[in-house]
């Protein structure tokens, strides 16, 4: 149970977590929009602000890109091991 808790990136990975993290973000999206927040950065938030609806369903979506890409960019450099694309696009969605 603890595992499933705090390390689920251990039985859910690839396109798996990748569609989970996209419907989170949806979701996230969703709330955002009742609530007037935005999470505009990877970890910024900012309350208040109203804009149009699909606004809100951008912003995770470039956060998610921009923050995948330096990552996948970073892991191809700095490690030895083979890193595929989808398990660190899996795992960046399902992590915000």
């Amino acid at each position: 149970m603890q595992t499933y808790l705090f390390n689920p990136f251990l039985r859910i990975a690839g396109l798996q977590s990748l569609l989970l993290g996209f419907f989170f973000m949806a979701l996230t999206a969703i709330i955002s929009i009742w609530s007037h927040c935005h999470f505009d950065g990877t970890l910024d938030v900012h309350i208040g602000a109203q804009t149009s609806l699909w606004f809100y369903f951008i912003e995770p979506l470039i956060d998610w890109l921009c923050l995948f890409i330096f990552l996948f960019i970073t892991g191809k450099f700095a490690s030895a091991s083979r890193i595929r694309l989808i398990d660190v696009a899996g795992t960046v969605a399902l992590a915000r």
